[in-house]
């Protein structure tokens, strides 16, 4: 039965469900905290605010949370449902994604910058789940964690305990510290088999034949017009000689409309040669001076493994690290690389963890023939996929016009688009041929990454850093979702990072044994272009090394100004899903508003 409710600091008067006995709401009227006890009566509940002052909770009911008027109200964050869709923010109804290009590092909003939170920060945890060959004992003193009984195995939950606390204090010692605690100068030399050195020439040569049948193509449907123009007019002549003038126009459509379709569909073939992929970049740069230990140790690294060190350091808000071309193709015949580093990914990794994701990395281009022709493949391969998937406004006008036309003449836009439809078919045949072909050699440079990575960091990190990955990826999920929830509420969190890591410690039991079930029964496909998780373990136990570096600190200690990034970074993601429809105002720390979430439950 409803229960009657009279806030003691505005006497507003109202009902709730009786179910809400013994918690706390929100007066509708004044916002104040309640708590509704067995007299059907309250008594204020004060929380301590940002300024020492009462601060209000939540509302009755998920429903009636309130939203703020400056507050963007159309994009969404759908709650996933399955591992294999991730949510991702819905781009707004009104404004498109805004593209953010690499930059210096600026400052957030003031507001975020400077808000304090109403609690302590939130020690977050690791996920480890055992397999074969258990991962190393966490130190105590920087990790902490949860043990289960599972049908006789151990999981294991922990991530590292202060990876949002400031570095050291005595930040050039730690700086010190961790340099000189490579054991070595050089890992031991991955060979390069010769039958892989084969494959590399053999599946270049296929890959790019792909292109050449593809403008083959476009030169025999170009040929096809011209053939019927030059030799079917005694289509129209046929038509003029018997005087109807119905019987002209009836010839004129046939003969035109060959033509017409030809014209266009090498048209929509021609444009993906000159369209340019959206720039989704998000990413802004660092530089030494104001992350020093971080370079020095990006730089120890790729000398150990071989490789060039990278020109740029960027960073962004992806559960990701990537070495690249910095100028694509052009940079090709030099060593202008770019390193991307996610700060989800540091926060969620200890240092040995994130040495080995960065020689993995970097073990690519230790072998520079093989990593320039698996740029030339890989970038053929997806631009294959955008000439078969990409669609823009020059389909919808096709589209539209084959509608909303007479059927006298829309029938040549009907007859267009079906063969646009038939050219991407055969253009997806040669792109699943060129997936399938590749994806041995692209699967054989993983597999030599691996190695790297294994020879730095140990065999038995490789194995914990990929059960990591995934369940940060999982806490991806759910933070998300609480970012949609905030969002409803007309609020914003300012540090994604933090809220990714602080999900994985609420990834229920039944989601880690899907994970520990998936490494131990994924199997690797025809078309992957990375092997299953399974494998690459497997693989890197075989290397039965312990690695040459063991710092067990949080890779976020390699930051001077880790949370300063993470909430930059998070500042550039929300700009490019809201665009202009973002406030500063929204934006409110994230241990303020998981504390609304606690008290919402």
């Amino acid at each position: 039965m409803p229960i009657p409710v009279v806030c003691h600091s505005c006497t507003a008067k109202f009902a709730v469900n009786d179910s809400l006995m013994g918690k706390k709401i929100r007066c509708v009227k004044c916002r104040s905290v309640l708590e509704v006890n067995s007299s059907h009566s309250v008594s204020p509940s004060q929380l301590p605010g940002k300024d020492g002052r009462s601060e209000t909770g939540r509302t009755a009911t998920r429903t009636k949370a309130a939203v703020t008027d400056d507050a963007p109200r159309k994009a969404r964050v759908v709650r996933p449902e399955t591992l294999d869709s991730p949510a991702r923010p819905a781009a707004p109804e009104v404004a498109t994604p805004r593209v953010v290009k690499a930059r210096r590092v600026e400052s957030p909003p003031a507001e975020a910058a400077t808000r304090g939170s109403a609690r302590p920060p939130v020690r977050a945890r690791r996920v480890e789940i055992d397999s074969t060959r258990p991962a190393p004992a966490n130190d105590s003193r920087t990790r902490r964690g949860r043990e289960t009984k599972e049908k006789g195995q151990l999981v294991k939950a922990a991530i590292p305990a202060n990876a949002f606390d400031p570095p050291p204090r005595d930040f050039e010692k730690f700086h010190r510290q961790v340099l000189t605690s490579f054991q070595a100068d050089t890992i031991d030399h991955v060979p390069v088999e010769w039958s892989y050195r084969i494959g590399i020439v053999l599946v270049s040569i296929f890959m790019i034949a792909l292109p050449i049948v593809y403008m083959a193509m476009i030169g025999g449907v170009g040929w096809a017009v011209w053939y019927h123009f030059t030799n079917h007019t005694g289509i129209m002549k046929s038509a003029g000689s018997s005087g109807s003038g119905r019987a002209v126009v009836f010839a004129g459509l046939i003969y035109l409309a060959p033509a017409a379709m030809g014209i266009v569909l090498i048209l929509f073939m021609l444009k993906p040669l000159f369209s340019k992929p959206g720039n989704n970049s998000g990413r802004r740069s660092l530089q030494p001076g104001d992350e020093p230990l971080l370079f020095e140790f990006v730089d120890r690294i790729c000398s150990i493994v071989g490789a060039p060190p990278p020109q740029r350091i960027d960073i962004d808000c992806n559960i990701n690290a990537s070495a690249g071309f910095n100028r694509g193709i052009l940079s090709m015949f030099g060593n202008d690389l770019v390193l991307t580093i996610g700060m989800p990914l540091v926060a969620g990794l200890d240092m040995r963890q994130f040495s080995g994701v960065l020689a993995h990395e970097f073990g690519h281009f230790a072998q520079g023939t093989g990593m320039r022709v698996s740029y030339i493949i890989r970038s053929i391969s997806y631009w294959f996929t955008r000439v078969v998937y990409e669609r823009d406004a020059w389909d919808e006008k096709l589209e539209e016009w084959s509608k909303e036309m007479d059927l006298r003449i829309g029938w040549i836009f009907h007859l267009t688009r079906l063969a646009v439809w038939l050219s991407r078919r055969v253009l997806w045949l040669l792109m699943v041929t060129g997936h399938a072909v590749s994806g041995f050699l692209l699967r054989q440079m993983e597999y030599d990454a691996d190695r790297h990575e294994a020879r730095l960091a140990g065999s038995d990190i490789f194995a914990s850093t990929a059960r990591q990955l995934s369940v940060l990826g999982i806490a991806h999920h759910g933070a998300l979702a609480d970012l949609g929830q905030f969002y409803d509420e007309g609020r914003l969190g300012d540090n994604l990072p933090k809220l990714i890591v602080l999900n994985v410690e609420q990834i229920p039991e039944k989601l880690l044994k899907k994970i520990q079930e998936h490494e131990t029964t994924a199997k690797t496909g025809l078309f992957d272009t990375h092997p299953a998780d399974r494998d690459r373990i497997a693989s890197a136990a075989r290397e039965n090394t312990d690695g040459i570096f063991a710092v067990s600190s949080p890779a976020s200690h390699l930051f001077r100004r880790f949370d300063f990034h993470a909430r930059a970074v998070t500042w550039d993601f929300y700009k490019e899903v809201f665009g202009k429809e973002l406030r500063k105002s929204s934006i409110h720390p994230v241990d303020d508003l998981i504390e609304r979430q606690k008290l919402q439950q």
